[in-house]
Order: structure tokens, then C-alpha cells, then sequence
């Protein structure tokens, strides 16, 4: 199991599309990969654009990448954070962490698995379990959180 220094609650949420995600997980201690870029909503209208391919192509040549999932689109922008600090072994940490200063978009952060599209596999301990079913996402619900660590753990 890996160390969390952050496990967060296990949360459900509906999308746009009306599909349940249920979070479960935590930060992991020194990653600090999902301050590493920025991930911003797009209007899925603009797949309609004759010119939404060339417009993928273009962004992805300054780095940006377009992701979608089901009824999301994003673009993942490769730009950290200025309060990601960096310790002299390496490991990443949130310098407004536990702060007044700490955005609440940072505290509910990832609200669905298209918001660590930039993260590498295999490093994030958060996990996304999808379901239209309201009933079946109380279940997955109730399990996650009965099988997620405690603090004292």
C-alpha cells in the first residue's frame, strides 16, 4: 500500500453527462505530479468546428493536450504551480497546504479522472469507479469508504 499523507474522503459526484464518480484515495506523499499542470474545461461545442482536429494539432504543438471523457473535454496545460515547493531530496509538497491561501479548487482536487490526465501512470493513488446508476454509486460509495485507511492506519 502506498503512503498518503492526504487521504482524502471518499466523495460521489454526477457530470454533465449525468454519470456518477465516485473518488476514493489520497496524495501521496512527495508526488506533487498534479501541480505540474493545469487542467481547464472546454465547451464540447467546439468538436463541432470544422477546425477542432487542426485546433488539437496546434495546441499540442505548445505542449497542450486535449482529453476527453465522455461528456468532458479538456485541455491539460504542462505549467506548475508557483507554490509547489521542492525539497532538496526531490519530493514535491503544496506551500499553501493547511493554508487560508490554499485555493478550494486545490482541496476538491481531482474531481473526476479527467483531472489527472497529465499525471503519469501508475503514480496517483486516487481511483474513479463510473456509473449511471444512482443506486449502484451509494454502493461503490459505501464500499470505498469502508475499505479506505484511516489516519491512524
Amino acid at each position: 500500500m502506498v503512503k498518503t499523507y492526504q487521504p482524502d474522503e471518499v466523495i460521489a459526484l454526477q457530470d454533465v453527462s449525468g454519470t456518477y464518480q465516485v473518488r476514493s484515495g489520497g496524495c501521496t506523499a512527495g508526488c506533487g505530479a498534479c501541480c505540474e499542470f493545469l487542467v481547464l474545461p472546454l465547451d464540447q461545442r467546439m468538436k463541432q468546428n470544422e477546425l477542432f482536429e487542426d485546433f488539437v494539432y496546434w495546441a499540442g504543438l505548445h505542449g497542450i493536450k486535449i482529453a476527453e471523457s465522455g461528456d468532458w473535454l479538456a485541455a491539460t496545460i504542462p505549467l506548475a504551480c508557483e507554490k509547489l515547493v521542492v525539497d532538496e531530496d526531490g519530493d514535491k509538497r503544496c506551500g499553501v497546504f493547511g493554508t487560508p491561501e490554499r485555493p478550494i479548487i486545490c482541496t476538491r482536487y481531482p474531481r473526476q479522472r479527467l483531472d489527472l490526465e497529465g499525471v503519469p501512470e501508475g503514480v496517483c493513488t486516487y481511483e474513479f469507479d463510473s456509473t449511471p446508476d444512482r443506486e449502484e454509486a451509494k454502493r461503490i460509495f459505501i464500499r470505498r469508504r469502508d475499505e479506505a485507511p484511516t489516519d491512524d492506519a
